[in-house]
């Protein structure tokens, strides 16, 4: 897929005094991802392609007056180096509001990712998101999603992905 799921590293997360606003943070360190080479492990478990690490760091707020609300975004950066290219520095900003109880929940995240080749003056950018509805009746869930994510042509990592949209 398009986004990093699942890194090898250290993570940090806790409160942050706030009273009834309940703000979080997530800081982390991992090794990062491949650069999508159909022969590279998707998560690097004992080395990192580049020797580099990803950071991440994010902040979410769960209010005590709203139970089942949580808001947040994050910011994560990591350094690729696909083969017969140029290094590219990735960023993806993460933005999230899930609201979630008993009977119904309601999902949505949006990100950009930018991927910015070594030495070419080109910057991409590959917009993003989702929205989820589910409601429960008795032992069943049913869900309705719908997705949006546009990835250009020239894009160095992403080529093949270009645009997609609609519900599942």
């Amino acid at each position: 897929g398009i986004l990093p799921i699942h890194n090898v590293g250290v993570t940090a997360t806790g409160r942050i005094p706030s009273g009834g606003l309940g703000l979080h943070y997530i800081a982390e360190l991992s090794n990062g991802r491949t650069s999508r080479s159909p022969l590279n492990e998707p998560v690097q478990n004992v080395v990192d392609e580049n020797n580099g690490k990803a950071v991440n760091f994010g902040l979410f707020v769960r209010p005590d007056r709203l139970q089942g609300l949580q808001a947040g975004f994050s910011v994560y950066h990591d350094r690729l180096t696909p083969a017969a290219l140029p290094k590219i520095d990735q960023t993806i900003l993460a933005a999230h509001v899930v609201y979630v109880r008993p009977t119904f929940e309601w999902l949505n995240e949006a990100i950009v990712i930018r991927h910015a080749p070594s030495g070419s003056g080109v910057v991409f950018h590959t917009p993003a998101f989702y929205t989820q509805v589910s409601r429960r009746f008795a032992g069943v869930r049913p869900y309705f999603r719908d997705e949006y994510v546009n990835a250009s042509s020239g894009e160095p990592i992403f080529s093949d992905v270009g645009r997609r949209d609609g519900p599942s």
